[in-house]
């Protein structure tokens, strides 16, 4: 049995994303913004689901054992706290309490590091990660999701246009949906390993 091409599970997911994204824009019409603009809004669902899914497949990987277990497993937490904080919006209260408390404004280093030990975070496990990945094509989605998703952590963080402000949740999102495309290409790639030894 042959084995499909990686882009084929990547445009059906990374695809899937945006045909969802736009979905959610439309439905918010003529204020299309507001589907990507609210932490509570469809596309940070989205954001969510898709985290939780990356999740399942490094846990799976953590239980196949390994040398890299704890590695996977560590991964497999930080996404699903990733996930919880931006479903529950975590970091926005513990912005919105530093602000009220301290007199620090929203967008200073303080209120924001959350965000930013978190995305220091996830960039650490994400190369340890990415380091143990052989397969090609699984490696260059993870370098370009870590990619696209620096963006958007600069995109968040940074004065930036406020065209990219409004898209910042669309970036988070093309980042995770290349992420788990990443993932499912390591994981057929072990499994197919597994299989022929």
């Amino acid at each position: 049995m042959t084995r499909a091409p990686w882009w084929s599970h990547t445009a059906i997911v990374v695809g899937g994303a945006a045909a969802f994204m736009a979905a959610a824009a439309w439905s918010y019409a003529p204020w299309w913004e507001y589907a990507f603009l609210s932490d509570d809004s469809p596309v940070s669902w989205l954001s969510s689901a898709l985290l939780v899914a990356s999740a399942a497949i490094a846990f799976d990987r953590a239980l196949v054992g390994g040398t890299d277990r704890r590695r996977w497993g560590l991964l497999a937490v930080a996404l699903v706290a990733m996930a919880l904080d931006e479903q529950f919006l975590f970091h926005e209260r513990f912005k919105d309490t530093v602000a009220g408390a301290s007199g620090y404004r929203t967008d200073s280093a303080i209120a924001n590091l959350p965000t930013l030990v978190l995305g220091c975070g996830a960039l650490i496990l994400l190369v340890t990660a990415i380091r143990q990945v052989s397969e090609r094509p699984a490696r260059r989605l993870l370098q370009a999701a870590v990619a696209v998703g620096l963006c958007a952590l600069f995109v968040d963080l940074a004065p930036s246009p406020v065209a990219l402000g409004r898209l910042e949740e669309a970036y988070e999102v093309l980042a995770e949906s290349l992420f788990l495309s990443g993932l499912l290409e390591y994981r057929r790639g072990y499994v197919q390993s597994s299989s022929v030894s």
